[in-house]
Parts: structure tokens; sequence; C-alpha cells
């Protein structure tokens, strides 16, 4: 495969993991909405962690080192919580 194949496939790649990113968000707000109804903090720390783990499984699963995804991750999750209290991270 020839390097601009490979780079026009990761650019395709790169636009599913933003549209997934897109659709993440849109239920963060309804997550949101519910623990506002329930008198919930936005940050859930055990759900934190129950994600986290559950993404380094799969990933280990998948060929990809868990350290990474759960690095990749943690970040994501602060910015999920930036994004809920309308803080940017």
């Amino acid at each position: 495969m020839e390097l601009s194949d490979a780079r026009r496939l990761i650019d395709g790649i790169d636009e599913r993991i933003v549209d997934l990113f897109a659709e993440r968000m849109r239920l963060v707000l309804v997550v949101r909405a519910e623990k506002e109804a329930v008198g919930l903090s936005v940050r859930q720390a055990a759900r934190e962690e129950e994600i986290l783990d559950k993404v380094s499984v799969r990933a280990v699963s998948a060929g990809i080192p868990g350290y990474l995804i759960r690095k990749i991750y943690a970040c994501v999750l602060a910015e999920m919580v930036h994004f809920q209290t309308g803080v940017e991270g």
C-alpha cells in the first residue's frame, strides 16, 4: 500500500471517529439531563472508572495496549465533563 492510500484510509477513519464523538456528545447531553433530574453531579467517578476498565479490556482484545486507550479515554471523559458543565478544557 502506498503512503497516499494509507493516509486516505486514515482520513476516512478520522471522519468516522469524529462522527462517533458527535453522537457520544449528543447522548452525554441526554445523560446530563437525567442526572440533573435526579440530583446527581455531572462527574461520576465510579462510572468513569468502569468505562476506563471496559475500554482497556476491549483495547487489549483488539491488539492495542490497554494503557494507551485508557489514557486517551481519560482525556475524553474529562472533556465530556467540561462539555456537560459548559467549561472549555
